[in-house]
């Protein structure tokens, strides 16, 4: 039976008082000065189902209530207790500097749609050349000025939110529609001044609808690390601290 791996946290770290996958028992596996979060696993491949998902986000969301955490990808096994503990060493300098960028600190994420429509791309059958150039260049100028109009907002907006923020990461104009996805590292005793401060922008600008999640586990703001040794690894291509959120519908 392997064991499956929820997140890397410090070894004096209280082990979380919430059931695993499937209710499995999670325990604590230490290996000074570092620990990690497992429990048994029977499955052979785990489903990434919307019920998985979310126990796998229960506990690291439990182990994060008491203390710094690394959550780990969706998936991630380990043959048995020696595996755990050779992970642990092999990766001991990569997690203890992640946990300190973490220390005291959640993850918000927030997406923001906006309802200005992109430039058409499409063109009419134009036979003159000239025309055809000339209307090519106001295609690309829309298109400029689209995008910094779309530039303007998010910098207005960041600037408001900046201050609340220990770290960001912005992915604009995902889609036309989807103006602006981004993750915000902020320290815990300044959660609910950043949800304040979202709410104001909401009213502020009535014309963006916003959307704000969290706190999670510093999904988004720890190093990725590469493959451990294949032999010790049952049940993912890798072991990383995950940097996408787990919801129902990753």
């Amino acid at each position: 039976m392997s064991l499956y791996l929820y997140a890397i946290t410090h070894a004096d770290t209280p082990l979380p008082q919430v059931a695993g996958i499937d209710g499995a028992i999670v325990q604590q596996i230490p290996h000074a000065p570092l620990a990690a979060i497992v429990s048994p696993l029977a499955h052979a491949r785990l489903a990434p189902s919307p019920l998985h998902l979310w126990q796998h986000e229960a506990v690291v969301s439990a182990v994060l209530a008491h203390a710094p955490v690394l959550p780990v990808r969706f998936g991630t096994a380990l043959t048995n207790h020696a595996g755990v503990q050779a992970m642990l060493t092999h990766y001991a300098p990569q997690f203890l500097a992640n946990l300190e960028v973490v220390r005291g600190c959640a993850e918000l994420s927030l997406r923001v749609l906006w309802n200005v429509p992109a430039p058409a791309t499409d063109m009419p059958p134009i036979n003159n050349g000239r025309d055809y150039m000339l209307a090519r260049l106001a295609q690309a100028q829309a298109q400029q000025a689209w995008r910094a109009h779309a530039d303007t907002l998010i910098a207005e907006l960041h600037a408001r939110l900046a201050p609340l923020c220990r770290a960001h990461h912005h992915r604009p104009l995902l889609t036309p529609r989807l103006l602006l996805t981004a993750a915000y590292l902020v320290e815990k005793t300044n959660v609910t001044a950043f949800q304040q401060a979202v709410a104001q922008l909401d009213s502020d600008y009535p014309d963006l609808a916003f959307a704000l999640t969290g706190p999670w586990a510093a999904y988004s703001f720890v190093q990725r690390l590469s493959p451990s040794p294949v032999s010790l690894i049952t049940n993912a291509d890798h072991l990383i601290p995950d940097t996408q959120h787990l919801t129902p519908d990753t």
